[in-house]
């Protein structure tokens, strides 16, 4: 019974685990914006780092037909406050990211058609 139990869980996760294909580009382009973001914040002085959280993060991705990905920048709070960290956050976001004020900004970017 504890078997068939564990077969059944383990073909419930196949059903919804990403593919490793998908795994790796989404890997891939979490670099390449992690680096992106990286070099902006370096060319315009800010002492901030980017990371990734969310689902890519703790590796808990859901299979979907589009995924999203959680980038934060993190900002030395020594060196600015709450009300300096938008405005630095809107100079090294592309130009074609979206803000939404909430609790704090967000930027959401849109990408490409074949980007994960």
């Amino acid at each position: 019974m504890k078997q068939a139990i564990n077969q059944v869980i383990k073909n419930q996760i196949e059903l919804v685990k990403p593919s490793s294909v998908e795994l790796w580009k989404i890997s891939i382009k979490t670099k390449e914006i992690i680096y992106e973001l990286q070099q902006r914040l370096k060319k315009k002085g800010i002492g901030a780092e980017s990371f990734v959280g969310g689902s890519v993060a703790k590796n808990t991705l859901i299979k979907k037909d589009k995924y999203d990905l959680d980038i934060f920048v993190r900002f030395d709070k020594a060196r600015y406050n709450d009300s300096e960290i938008s405005g630095l956050l809107g100079k090294i976001v592309p130009n074609n990211a979206k803000r939404t004020h909430g609790s704090r900004d967000y930027f959401s970017i849109k990408s490409r058609k074949g980007d994960i």
